[in-house]
């Protein structure tokens, strides 16, 4: 499977409420900045918050220059509000709790090296990836990793360059709330990245010690707005390329979930790229939404087959349990081999430990694995009650179970890909599950 997501507000509302719609992101602008929305609409329905900075975004040829430099003028004051409303709002739920979800999600998309466009200016796929940890890879998924460095990261004190880890490759085609640039730069040379985000309080744009003034000198919030006409957005070769980018790899998916995404009809240049994207490469589409029915519509009237747009879910937790199912089946068949290798087996944790696996329990089609407490994992240990590779392999062969799972602190999640032991400090091998759950403040 080669898989793509594309994200919208829908999927950043479903990991938080806090996290608004477009029209609900209008009428926050509304109550921060009311002068530079005289003429915007009474109030923002079906989409008319971004019809309306389609307007202004753009001189019109309808308008006379003091009329198009006031729409100027309205733009750069609701783009700094849209700014600083979703950094307040991204600050209050990197505090709480991540979604387990979600964090199976973003295990999910680095395992199969997921394409992920997103038209969100939030970091929170930065941030939840960042909170990602993979037992055997040495180096944090940062944001340099996900977008492959564009726009680029200038290097802070102490850096001596970012390091790069082969994960899921993230588009953000509306610009980022990290990102930064001088207004009408066509040769793309001001725009830059400032911070990396963190899924724990104060790390990323919310952080009490950001110095936009050092890092991004003279320089406005990077906000694309979602019209039709981005012409000065797209004159600079930083955002021709993401989007060039973006169109490459979704035509070579076939597989592409639309999460949480309208398909608003003012976003010509996005629904486009998505319908030329599936007819290059026959794509089937999955429609993740709570109101899947008019997104569907909107495919097959823009070319999309019908057979080709399946419902996929109505909420973005049902469609990563089905996900999860998906890459399950394929990496416990590539598992097998290695576990015919006598090893005691354990399932990854956090922070250097492992959970023993003290028994195989089948169900149905899963081989459920009971684990003991958590271990340190260079520390001398009794392993006379651990269970070994073989001994699982014997199981799974003797069930056809096609799936392996683990449940840490009430938590489930299917285990993904096997670590054989580390020569001179381990002699386990360890099963890595989806993804693990670290302290929020750890």
């Amino acid at each position: 499977m080669t898989l793509g997501v594309i994200l919208g507000a829908g999927f950043s509302k479903a990991v938080d409420s806090s996290f608004p719609l477009v029209d609900e992101l209008g009428e926050l602008v509304r109550d921060k900045v009311p002068d530079a929305l005289v003429s915007a609409p009474p109030r923002f329905l079906g989409g008319s918050f971004e019809r309306w900075l389609s307007r202004i975004a753009e001189p019109q040829p309808d308008l006379i220059d003091a009329a198009n430099l006031g729409n100027a003028r309205d733009f750069e004051v609701v783009a700094a509000a849209i700014h600083e409303i979703m950094v307040g709002i991204e600050a209050e739920v990197f505090r709480r709790e991540i979604p387990w979800w979600l964090l199976r999600f973003a295990g999910l998309l680095h395992a199969e090296r997921a394409t992920v466009v997103t038209f969100n200016y939030d970091t929170v796929i930065e941030a939840v990836a960042a909170r990602t940890p993979r037992y055997g890879t040495p180096d944090s998924l940062n944001t340099y990793s996900l977008t492959d460095g564009i726009p680029p990261t200038p290097p802070t004190t102490g850096m001596y360059g970012p390091s790069f880890t082969e994960t899921l490759r993230l588009l953000k085609l509306h610009g980022s709330l990290d990102t930064y640039w001088v207004r009408g730069d066509s040769a793309g040379t001001s725009i830059t990245r400032v911070t990396d985000s963190i899924w724990v309080p104060d790390r990323g744009m919310s952080s009490p010690n950001l110095d936009i003034a050092r890092r991004a000198p003279g320089r406005v919030p990077f906000i694309v707005p979602p019209a039709s006409a981005k012409s000065a957005f797209f004159a600079n070769p930083i955002t021709r390329q993401v989007w060039q980018t973006a169109a490459q790899r979704l035509a070579a998916c076939d597989q592409i979930a639309v999460i949480g995404y309208s398909i608003p009809m003012t976003d010509l240049v996005a629904s486009a790229m998505l319908v030329t994207a599936q007819r290059a490469s026959g794509a089937c589409i999955d429609i993740v939404n709570p109101r899947p029915d008019p997104v569907r519509a909107l495919l097959i009237d823009g070319g999309v087959p019908s057979m080709a747009v399946r419902i996929a879910s109505e909420s973005c937790e049902g469609y990563v349990d089905q996900l999860e199912r998906q890459v399950s089946g394929p990496a416990t068949a590539a598992i097998k081999p290695a576990l015919a290798d006598l090893r005691p087996i354990t399932v990854a944790g956090a922070a250097g430990t492992v959970w023993p696996v003290v028994g195989p329990d089948v169900r149905g089609a899963d081989v459920h694995l009971d684990i003991a407490g958590a271990q340190n994992e260079v520390a001398l240990r009794d392993t006379s009650t651990w269970k070994t590779s073989t001994e699982l392999l014997e199981v799974l062969e003797r069930s056809k179970a096609e799936h392996l799972t683990v449940t840490v602190k009430g938590e489930s999640a299917h285990v993904l890909d096997y670590v054989s032991p580390v020569s001179g400090l381990t002699d386990f091998a360890v099963l890595v599950p989806t993804a693990v759950r670290l302290p929020l403040h750890g």
